[in-house]
């Protein structure tokens, strides 16, 4: 099985959250089997500025990235990225779901709602370890919480 990990999965590596622990043993256990952690060089440089902000050392970033296969972005990548559907798809987003697709990967791990519909999308599978499915969809525009329009 390949997992690609975006960054709002990793820093709960670096930061501790409410899902860190949850992320961290479900990681733990896919390399115990055997399966491969990935994601793009995209995640170190959002993690070392995810570092800088919050004053964490640099060395601990440097040991989250050897934990991945990390892709390399090339030009046709971003043009893959920045063609994806979706008018609310984020750049950064779009980045690592393309480098999700191009690495093949199996299963999504992200704990970003729109990333995880943006997944699903394109027929990827997307986890958030320590979090209900129900947790995670974003409320439609022009809604309060329980009430639609």
């Amino acid at each position: 099985m390949r997992y690609y990990v975006d960054t709002s999965a990793a820093a709960k590596l670096l930061v501790n959250e409410v899902e860190s622990e949850s992320v961290a043993a479900f990681l733990d256990e896919a390399v115990e089997r055997g399966d491969q952690l990935t994601s793009s060089y995209l995640l170190e440089t959002e993690s070392r500025r995810l570092a800088a902000r919050d004053g964490l050392d640099q060395a601990g970033v440097t040991e989250l990235m050897k934990r991945f296969a990390l892709l390399l972005p090339d030009r046709d990548l971003c043009r893959d990225a920045g063609l994806l559907h979706g008018p609310a798809l984020r750049s950064l987003d779009a980045l690592h779901l393309a480098s999700a697709l191009r690495l093949s990967a199996d299963i999504l791990i992200t704990y970003d709602a729109r990333q995880r519909l943006a997944a699903r999308s394109v027929g990827l599978q997307a986890v958030s370890p320590g979090i209900p499915i129900e947790g995670l969809e974003p409320r439609a525009l022009g809604t309060d919480a329980g009430e639609e329009r």
